[in-house]
């Protein structure tokens, strides 16, 4: 018996190894999510994402923007919809591990922002569908299942936080160049 389980092991290792699953996948277009629509403007898709760690899904993102251009200073929403599970704190240090690695804040605004995260992130099932908005020079927004959930008032905060994903020194370049395709190309 337990040779039968080193060999299916060893079988499985090689077949991983030799699968060929890119960290990142173009997901199929989708609709405009309502809470995003209600706040006008010419929403479009910019790009989409599913983002793999260790062949495992962990979500799937979409960049939406004003007619269909991004700006980091701008308006545009990310939404993701997760595949796992997380916690609001784990959420929230990984968010500040990220922003902090980026280097676009300095360490007491990135530490008065963290406590602003544990409690601005809910608790993720997979499935929920998580979407900020990033409403320049006011605030950001965050949705939770189609529900508004919480809304942090600094208006340097959403930039910072959406470079996690958004930046040229994001830990995920890939993710970051399929959300960044154009809508029409």
């Amino acid at each position: 018996m337990c040779k039968r389980f080193a060999i299916l092991v060893v079988s499985m290792l090689i077949m991983l190894a030799g699968v060929s699953s890119p960290a990142v996948a173009t997901l199929p277009a989708a609709s405009l999510p309502p809470e995003i629509q209600a706040l006008g403007n010419d929403w479009q898709l910019q790009g989409n994402a599913r983002f793999r760690k260790y062949l495992v899904n962990v979500y799937d993102g979409r960049l939406w923007t004003a007619a269909g251009r991004y700006d980091p200073q701008g308006l545009y929403a990310l939404d993701l919809t997760y595949a796992l599970a997380f916690k609001a704190k784990d959420l929230a240090d990984r968010s500040v591990q990220e922003m902090r690695r980026i280097g676009a804040v300095d360490a007491d605004r990135l530490t008065s922002w963290g406590a602003v995260m544990r409690r601005a992130f809910p608790e993720i099932k997979a499935g929920d569908r998580l979407i900020g908005v990033n409403l320049p020079g006011r605030e950001t927004r965050f949705y939770l299942n189609g529900k508004l959930f919480s809304t942090v008032s600094d208006p340097a905060f959403g930039p910072a936080f959406f470079g996690i994903w958004l930046d040229p020194r994001t830990s995920e370049p890939a993710f970051r160049r399929e959300l960044l395709k154009q809508a029409n190309t």
